[in-house]
């Protein structure tokens, strides 16, 4: 029987879907995990290309495949294949896509659920790696590895790091060499990314799956806060990697608009992640810190415009203040928005 639930999305992104699943191929004892493969409505030709290549990996190398719609989920055991392909005509998200599939994987009685991008590259068996480590040390629940940017080796991309009154502390490459050269592998951690975060299922089925409260990003943020408030030991194994290309789509959206309305969903999430943790009058202080820090934060460093920036703040607290969520709607406003001045008419 499998032990490992490997959940990945699509999302008009085959190509590098397919890489990372032929390093997988490549690098780690297929026998003894399931890739659980869904298509979160793409809207170009990665269903087409999906579906042949998972069909020629079965005839070619012999794995046991599946290709299903969200209506047949519910009749499948997934123990029985290596991968399953799953289509959907929707896009629900970081969150909501990954939750379908650590559903079916509890269900299916994995012992660890894994939540991949599909925009990694394996070059040693980190699952296994990550797998074996927290079967043998039970005090940890929650483990990940050290994420090396694609494009550049030996630079970390995100090793953990520690919560900090709602922001986060990563560990830097000055100190995982650090802690390398000591021979310290094991790191304990507060925060861990979506990116690449394995978790057993008790973990899942004690303390709840990912928010989705937030269309993209906060989700791992918000699990972390959970697991730390539940005291669930997490950590890194420095001597285990791999690779991350770090979204190609996201790097090529260089204006300063599009820029500043990614700017906007990340701390609107943040904003209303935290009025779920502290109490309303903590929540208050702390986003008048907040306000603070990201007014000259914008102003100095990212070099907005002085009336740009206040009408930035204005809109945050605005939207934090009425909404409890960044559903796909408010996501797709805010992020369609054209300029900044039209942002306080996303309501």
């Amino acid at each position: 029987m499998a032990k490992n639930a490997i959940c990945m999305l699509n999302y008009n992104g085959h190509y590098d879907t397919i890489q990372c699943i032929n390093s997988i191929i490549k690098h780690e004892n297929i026998s003894d995990l399931t890739m659980l493969l869904l298509d979160n409505g793409s809207n170009d030709e990665s269903v087409r290309i999906l579906e042949k290549y998972v069909n020629e990996l079965k005839i070619s190398i012999g794995f046991n495949t599946k290709i299903c719609n969200f209506s047949e989920l519910h009749n499948i055991d997934f123990q029985n294949y290596r991968i399953v392909l799953i289509k959907s005509s929707e896009n629900y998200g970081f969150a909501k896509g990954n939750n379908f599939l650590i559903k079916h994987a509890i269900r299916n009685n994995y012992s660890y659920i894994t939540l991949l991008n599909n925009d990694t590259i394996f070059t040693m068996p980190s699952i296994t790696k990550l797998s074996n480590f927290l079967n043998k040390n039970v005090e940890y629940s929650v483990a990940t590895s050290n994420i090396l940017y694609y494009s550049n080796a030996d630079k970390v991309w995100n090793a953990g790091g520690k919560l900090i009154l709602g922001t986060r502390k990563y560990n830097t490459n000055k100190f995982v060499n650090k802690k390398l050269k000591k021979g310290e592998n094991v790191v304990s951690v507060e925060f861990i990314t979506g990116c690449f975060m394995m978790v057993s299922k008790k973990i899942f089925t004690k303390y709840g799956i990912l928010s989705d409260k937030f269309f993209f990003g906060e989700e791992d943020y918000e699990f972390c806060m959970r697991m730390k408030a539940n005291k669930v030991k997490m950590c890194v194994l420095l001597d285990n990697t791999i690779f991350h290309k770090v979204g190609a789509t996201i790097n090529n959206e260089n204006s300063g608009n599009v820029k500043l309305n990614k700017n906007l969903v990340h701390h609107l999430n943040r904003y209303i992640d935290m009025k779920y943790f502290y109490s309303n009058l903590k929540w208050k202080l702390w986003k008048k810190a907040s306000n603070c820090y990201i007014f000259f934060y914008l102003l100095l460093k990212k070099k907005n415009k002085f009336f740009q920036v206040v009408r930035y703040v204005q809109i945050l607290n605005i939207l934090s203040s009425k909404y409890d969520c960044v559903d796909k709607c408010l996501f797709d406003k805010i992020r369609k928005c054209e300029n900044i001045n039209k942002l306080l008419q996303v309501d």
